[in-house]
């Protein structure tokens, strides 16, 4: 194994409001979705805010990995905590990512009302829960075959932006009567914006995600939320797609979003829902996939694996 950088993040009060944007974009539609999310930032004045927080740190291998990380959070490593962060598929390589946090579990001996927030670091995370003490951000390739193939790569402040913004735009799908599949971001108001034109709003997609009176059907599918939204007054021809997903009868175009809970979201791209289609007739509901070693895989280690 190669080194790796990972990201000692110190406790802070950071303002995510505080984040320098710009009326340029930094990137094209060649770069992936965390990225892109932090297109309108103003990369080199935000890096320069995450200076006094973070500290890149290389390491050698996963023991050192470790040795830095019970150092950093001043623990034994029994009582250190994970939290996910983010989770992406690299659809040019067909290589599977995720970002998590390490953290010190206050316990009973501790003041928690004494303890110092790291909120830069409860940012970061699918939770939002506040964390105290010092945190480490470390990103991992995952395996398609075994847990025990999963690789830690290198993360770097420009991942910590993408996070911070992965809190304020998400993406999903929009499916038509017609079988057509479009990728689309949404911003915490469930408003359709585009990343290209200042996260202004898309007009040409149904408002389908705001409106109240349409209907909602949640689905989990190997460790895969789904939430598909649709008209459910439509007089339209059924929508066989999302009809097969949600195990229902949907009508007239529909949107398929993953949340995690009410406040974050898992992104999900048109391959997702085209690999969730494949086999949609062994879909079952909060069904869970497990390893040779019994252990509980990911949603796109359970897709490759139901794919082959």
């Amino acid at each position: 194994m190669s080194s790796f950088d990972i990201i000692l993040i110190k406790t802070n009060d950071f303002d995510n409001n505080t984040l320098v944007k710009q009326r340029e974009q930094n990137f094209t539609k060649d770069i992936n979705s965390l990225m892109l999310k932090a297109n309108y930032l103003n990369m080199g004045e935000c890096r320069k805010m995450l200076e006094d927080i973070c500290e890149v740190k290389t390491v050698t291998d996963n023991d050192e990995f470790m040795a830095e990380t019970i150092e950093f959070l001043g623990n034994t490593e029994n009582m250190i905590n994970i939290n996910d962060c983010y989770e992406y598929r690299d659809e040019s390589k067909m290589e599977e990512y995720t970002y998590q946090v390490m953290y010190k579990m206050p316990n009973s001996e501790d003041h928690i009302d004494k303890l110092k927030h790291n909120l830069l670091g409860s940012l970061l995370t699918l939770k939002k829960e506040l964390l105290y003490g010092n945190i480490v951000l470390f990103k991992t390739k995952i395996s398609t075959d075994s847990s025990k193939d999963d690789e830690t790569t290198s993360c770097t402040l420009d991942d910590v932006l993408g996070l911070l913004m992965n809190c304020e735009y998400h993406t999903g799908v929009y499916v038509d009567t017609r079988n057509n599949f479009r990728e689309f971001y949404f911003n915490n108001n469930f408003e359709i914006v585009d990343p290209f034109n200042q996260w202004g709003k898309i007009n040409d997609i149904p408002d389908l995600l705001r409106n109240k009176e349409y209907g909602v059907i949640d689905k989990t599918y190997f460790k895969f939320p789904i939430r598909v939204c649709y008209n459910s007054s439509s007089e339209e021809k059924m929508n066989e797609p999302l009809t097969r997903l949600s195990q229902g009868f949907v009508k007239g175009d529909g949107m398929i979003i993953s949340p995690f809970n009410d406040n974050s979201f898992y992104d999900v791209t048109k391959k997702d829902v085209l690999d969730l289609l494949k086999n949609w007739e062994k879909l079952k509901h909060e069904d869970v996939v497990l390893d040779d070693d019994n252990k509980e895989i990911t949603k796109y280690q359970a897709i490759y694996c139901n794919n082959k």
